[in-house]
């Protein structure tokens, strides 16, 4: 594309953040001190404030400062230079780790996130023909649907004790402490001492429900280990409706605090099984990819990779 020459002209491609125009002119902002590429996420500035230079070292010399969040200075096709489309890859890279099931992914599919931590997250992404749009949703919210004789008895459990019982109410931090109270009502297995103690001193149980599964070799807690088995038996079922709802092709997420904290679980047979219980549907599920975000900062990579973007 041939270079804009005139101050009008390049005043409309900085309008138009146009990245096609990036090396070929600098903005200087003479009310900031500062210059960008033309395609500079900032705010427009207004066009009497606006100075152009054909190099950065040219803006540098005039008094300038450059950009930190388009880094003019860098060179092109550099890893700098090349932030936003580096930043969004290594986001990528860091959520297909983890992989549960690697299926046939379809790049441009769909793609469902869930997130069990203090409550339970899900949202889902979709593809406009150039970029993923992220889009929140409240599924935790819907009606929790039991899936076997176990889960039915839960729900009679939790609606004696609530008017509406959703997946957060049994697939999150809160919902842990709830499977465990059905369980230990019912007489599933013991309670046992040592745990009840932890119990009483903890201002959370679901931590020390989730570490005493975690450790049962150890010190056997087969209360914990049901615990955690129907849990995870939950979080697979409803994954597998996500997917289904949205046909996720591109994926299905797990995301918040919890799975990477209980992976080996999730790694597990009972996972995906329940994740492709879907009867005649099953064999579409086993073709989505299912991965557990393992990076703590994903939440953190998804804010900057969109503040680049805008």
């Amino acid at each position: 594309m041939e270079s804009p020459t005139s101050s009008a002209e390049r005043y409309r491609a900085v309008q138009s953040r146009d990245r096609r125009f990036d090396g070929q002119f600098f903005t200087a902002v003479k009310t900031t001190g500062i210059y960008c590429r033309p395609s500079c996420p900032a705010m427009t500035p207004k066009a009497t404030n606006v100075l152009f230079f054909s190099t950065s070292a040219a803006a540098h010399e005039a008094g300038f400062r450059a950009c930190k969040r388009c880094l003019p200075e860098a060179s092109p096709g550099s890893p700098e230079w090349n932030l936003r489309q580096d930043l969004a890859g290594r986001a990528m890279r860091i959520i297909r780790e983890g992989a549960l099931n690697d299926g046939d992914v379809d790049p441009k599919g769909a793609i469902g996130v869930i997130a069990p931590g203090t409550g339970l997250g899900e949202a889902y992404l979709t593809w406009d023909g150039q970029r993923y749009h992220a889009y929140a949703s409240e599924g935790g919210h819907a009606d929790f649907g039991p899936t076997d004789a176990l889960e039915i008895g839960l729900l009679r459990y939790m609606l004696q004790r609530h008017d509406h019982v959703s997946y957060e109410k049994v697939c999150s931090g809160l919902g842990i402490a709830n499977l465990y109270a059905y369980l230990k009502d019912m007489g599933y297995a013991p309670e046992p001492p040592w745990l009840i103690e932890r119990l009483i001193a903890a201002q959370d149980p679901t931590p020390v429900i989730v570490k005493a599964a975690l450790e049962h070799e150890e010190q056997p807690c087969e209360l914990a280990v049901a615990t955690l088995r129907l849990f995870v038996s939950i979080l697979g079922a409803e994954a597998g409706n996500l997917a289904l709802k949205l046909m996720c092709s591109g994926g299905v997420y797990l995301g918040g605090g919890i799975p990477r904290r209980v992976l080996p679980w999730l790694e597990h047979k009972n996972f995906m099984q329940a994740f492709l219980n879907k009867g005649r549907f099953s064999g579409v599920l086993i073709r989505f990819p299912v991965h557990v975000i393992l990076n703590s900062n994903a939440a953190l990579l998804g804010v900057a990779c969109y503040g680049l973007g805008q």
